[in-house]
């Protein structure tokens, strides 16, 4: 797996993916989750997307926003076809490696409280439950992730 800086040339598989990764969570939220109105060009614009790409094509994305030493990832997606084979797993790692030389203190996100499969895939990842909030009309799970300081040696 490769990560990049999104070009404005992606911004359409942007919108793309994020149809594909999160329409299925429409009748289960009651309206489109919130990363299908994302706006993919200004985000690209502003340096704030990764994208995750296997053999050239794209299989993910992760919108990041520094908030002081936290890098908060305010969308992350995979192709459906491509999960449950550890890239949403090794993606995160590739993000956390990226902050954490950047001197990222931590990692944060929100999942939708629809969506339990999110909610069990963070834990995994070494993510700890911090909030529980309803916001813009959403039921959102706040997530944190402490990284590692840097080392000395």
């Amino acid at each position: 797996m490769d990560t990049e800086l999104a070009t404005p040339g992606d911004v359409a598989s942007l919108h793309d993916l994020a149809r594909a990764a999160f329409a299925p969570y429409t009748a289960r939220i009651g309206q489109a989750p919130a990363p299908m109105s994302e706006d993919f060009a200004a985000r690209v614009a502003a340096g704030a997307v990764t994208l995750a790409r296997v053999e050239g094509r794209i299989v993910g994305y992760a919108v990041t926003e520094w908030r002081g030493t936290t890098l908060h990832i305010a969308a992350f997606a995979l192709d459906p076809d491509r999960q449950r084979q550890g890239l949403g797993g090794r993606f995160l790692r590739l993000l956390e490696r990226g902050a954490a030389a950047a001197g990222a203190a931590r990692l944060s996100l929100y999942t939708n409280a629809a969506m339990q499969e999110a909610r069990a895939f963070y834990p995994k990842q070494g993510f700890l439950e911090t909030a529980r909030r309803r916001e813009d009309g959403f039921d959102r799970v706040y997530f944190e992730k402490p990284l590692p300081g840097p080392t000395s040696e």
